[in-house]
């Protein structure tokens, strides 16, 4: 979510808006956070943060996670994991 704060809303004349949908279905746990920023580009670059979401979700979920980006129908950023307990 820090980053739909910090890349998403960089245009301080448009008014941000930002949602986060956390749904748990039959085990699984879906994060969905969207903003009304600019679209991610093509070649989306990870930064530290991203990096640091995606490292947690290996650690944590080995092999039972996804995150993926969208632009259409909403820019957004998808989470999934397929169970809800970390393997700690």
């Amino acid at each position: 979510m820090e980053n739909a704060v910090k890349h998403g809303l960089k245009k301080p004349d448009k008014k941000g808006i930002i949602r986060v949908v956390i749904k748990s279905i039959d085990g699984r746990l879906d994060i969905a956070i969207y903003d009304n920023g600019a679209p991610f580009p093509e070649d989306i670059q990870i930064g530290y943060g991203l990096k640091s979401v995606m490292d947690k979700l290996t650690m944590f979920y080995p092999g039972e996670h996804t995150i993926y980006f969208e632009n259409n129908p909403f820019k957004q950023v998808n989470i999934s994991m397929t169970e809800l307990l970390p393997h700690a």
